[in-house]
């Protein structure tokens, strides 16, 4: 069924409701809709009329009923602009006949525009410093933050290289064992012990020759602790200056044997304490030494913790002397030495004691021969806790504690 819309009310018709023409609310001209033609009076039958009348009859019903519908669909309309305009919307289809309306744009008012006006630069007057009063505190003026110090990494310093043989044993013998005549025919017995020779910082003279190293005999007795040494003079000269008048005493660069000794094996870091010693000696002494068998280079702390050094003299005659003999040979010289037990400070001489020890052998020049430590970079004479051990063992060859050879 078409749909025909009244152009005045926008009232959606039926044909039937259209076919007078006009809209039935507003009674507004429908387009594309002509009026029925007017019909000449018949001469039917009084039927025909009285079913007229009765069609006529329910067209008005019907009109009527419809009337009422388009009022109140008009007003609800005129309520809800909205929901007819979708109605309208809605229709799927327009009749061809119907001519479209032309949207006219509505024409917008130009907006006005806004202007831009640049802010004005606002000069602030300059800060005038504070002037402090005289009961005013001082201000305190951050400290700026210390900057970090750069890490210098120093340089790996090669371990000292200490020979693994850390242990010796000496044999008990008698007094009399040994006679201290710079001969080593009384050491036949007794195996030697090898010392390594090491060249360290400038030497003082000329080497001639470096020895691999140098021999030495090691024993005890109830009298003291026995050293015997046959040595290859690097030099070729015998050095024995004697101690000066004022000044340090270079006693190393001299031909001499150095024993270092630490009566209660402490292994301390640094020289000080009472129990650590070291005796040097000469094969034949020194021009002005007469009476001299040997000294001591005493380092100890006095009674305030300082250190102090010494060289003190040791007689080689009377009751606990220091005796010692030298002998030439072709290729340098030999010694025997006695150091006294009266010359150890907190010593115990029996068979199983263990003490610290060590061996240097000097040449006159800067050949020298340790038995334990052969790097050049250690300083034997300060470095205690370096030393070797020697276990004072029996009459008989002694084997070292097990896990000590």
């Amino acid at each position: 069924m078409a749909v025909i819309w009244c152009p005045q009310c926008k009232l959606p018709l039926t044909e039937e409701e259209a076919r007078p023409g006009v809209c039935p609310v507003c009674q507004v001209a429908l387009p594309g809709v002509a009026p029925p033609a007017l019909v000449a009076p018949s001469t039917a039958p009084a039927v025909e009329e009285s079913s007229n009348a009765v069609l006529w009859f329910a067209i008005a019903s019907l009109s009527i009923c419809a009337l009422g519908l388009i009022l109140w669909f008009s007003g609800r309309t005129a309520q809800q602009p909205t929901e007819v305009q979708t109605a309208e919307a809605s229709v799927p289809t327009r009749p061809p006949s119907e001519p479209r309306r032309e949207v006219v744009p509505t024409e917008r008012k130009p907006e006005p525009e806004v202007l831009q006006v640049a802010p004005e630069e606002v000069k602030l007057p300059a800060p005038t410093p504070n002037k402090l009063k005289k009961d005013d505190p001082k201000p305190v003026e951050p400290k700026k933050p210390e900057e970090p110090k750069p890490i210098v990494k120093k340089p790996d310093v090669p371990r000292p290289v200490v020979n693994p043989q850390r242990m010796l044993a000496l044999r008990l013998l008698d007094n009399d064992a040994i006679k201290i005549d710079g001969d080593l025919d009384d050491w036949k017995d007794i195996p030697p012990v090898v010392l390594t020779a090491v060249e360290r910082g400038k030497s003082p003279k000329k080497v001639l020759a470096v020895p691999r190293g140098q021999k030495a005999f090691l024993a005890y007795c109830p009298k003291g602790i026995l050293i015997a040494v046959d040595v290859f003079d690097s030099s070729g000269e015998l050095e024995n200056q004697p101690k000066p008048e004022k000044g340090m005493w270079p006693f190393w660069d001299n031909d001499a044997v150095e024993v270092y000794i630490d009566t209660l094996n402490l292994r301390p870091r640094e020289r000080g304490e009472a129990s650590v010693h070291q005796f040097f000696a000469f094969p034949f002494g020194t021009p002005n030494d007469d009476g001299i068998g040997g000294y001591e280079s005493r380092i100890v702390k006095n009674k305030a913790g300082k250190i102090e050094w010494s060289i003190v003299p040791h007689a080689n005659t009377g009751e606990g002397a220091m005796l010692r003999a030298g002998k030439r040979t072709p290729a340098g010289w030999m010694l025997e030495l006695l150091i006294p037990k009266a010359a150890l400070r907190q010593a115990e001489f029996k068979p199983g004691t263990t003490i610290g020890f060590e061996l240097q052998i000097d040449t006159g020049t800067n050949v020298y021969a340790f038995w334990l430590n052969d790097d050049p970079r250690v300083h034997v004479s300060t470095s205690p806790h370096l030393w070797g051990e020697a276990v004072l063992g029996g009459e008989k060859p002694d084997r070292l504690p097990q896990g000590r050879e």
